[in-house]
């Protein structure tokens, strides 16, 4: 059972509980759209706990993440303890964290409204124009390269994903585009149909939003991957059946996707090979 405090939506964002993530940014973003939404109310109170060290990166993210949101979130620094959601009694817990999806599943449950990222006009308008580059299919794409992690922390393979791409990737036809700023992982080149959005100039608010305007998603599970998580785009999502065992198993049980998905919306608790990435592929063209 959800319970809701008062009838204004007050976020508490706590860094001192957990590192900052793209991914715990987007959650908390989703988690305060839907519940600004049930409440009826238009504006977000965001308190950011954090050491000062942490504070010029937070305040960062958070200009990338929650301004742009269609809701005005409204940053407040707080040095104290204050309640609001997640509930302090849950923020306490060892187990707390800010990427759960936990929380989501249960609000969607409660209120029936699917989780999705609702993006401000301008910032839609962005992803929009940054879309007609591509006259094709767009397929956006995260391959979490990350040191010193390998590919049982959800890394991604450079050479099965060159190989991919040299099968599918055609300019105007099937474009590929690499969100995020990950290095390229080694044993993968650039080559027609496949370009990094970086390389164009497009910011982080741009490129999440952009995520949820293509026509599929596919990649390594990582923050990023949230915005696809929380849109209507058809994806697959890999994660290694050794990375966060536990707490999937807590989250999705032995399904392949969560409760608010589409059919062609998806994660797989597999090896990201060669067959397994055409599947993918074949599944976000249907």
């Amino acid at each position: 059972m959800i319970t809701i405090l008062n009838n204004a939506v007050e976020l508490v964002w706590d860094l001192t509980r957990e590192r900052l993530t793209i991914g715990g940014a987007l959650v908390l973003r989703q988690e305060g759209e839907i519940l600004a939404q049930t409440k009826g109310q238009t504006v977000v109170t965001l308190y950011l706990i954090c050491q000062e060290s942490d504070r010029v990166a937070a305040e960062g993210l958070a200009e990338k993440i929650f301004d742009s949101s269609i809701f005005p979130f409204h940053l407040i620094r707080s040095s104290t303890v204050v309640d609001g959601w997640p509930q302090a009694s849950l923020r306490s817990r060892p187990d707390f964290s800010y990427f759960s999806f936990s929380r989501l599943i249960a609000l969607h449950k409660e209120s029936g409204i699917k989780p999705r990222l609702r993006w401000r006009t301008h910032q839609e308008s962005l992803a929009r124009q940054a879309q007609t580059r591509f006259p094709g299919r767009l397929i956006c794409v995260h391959l979490r390269s990350v040191a010193p992690f390998t590919s049982e922390e959800s890394n991604a393979d450079g050479p099965t994903w060159q190989a991919f791409f040299e099968k599918h990737a055609v300019p105007d036809v099937c474009d590929f585009l690499l969100i995020g700023d990950d290095a390229l992982p080694a044993g993968l080149t650039l080559r027609l149909g496949v370009t990094r959005a970086v390389d164009l100039g497009l910011e982080l608010a741009t490129q999440l939003a952009l995520v949820g305007i293509a026509d599929g998603f596919m990649g390594m599970a990582s923050g990023l991957c949230t915005a696809a998580n929380l849109s209507d785009t058809p994806h697959v999502i890999f994660k290694h059946p050794a990375h966060h065992t536990a707490a999937m198993a807590g989250e999705l049980g032995t399904a392949d996707h969560f409760p608010f998905a589409y059919p062609r919306q998806q994660l797989w608790r597999r090896v990201a090979d060669a067959a397994s990435l055409d599947e993918a592929l074949k599944l976000l063209l249907l």
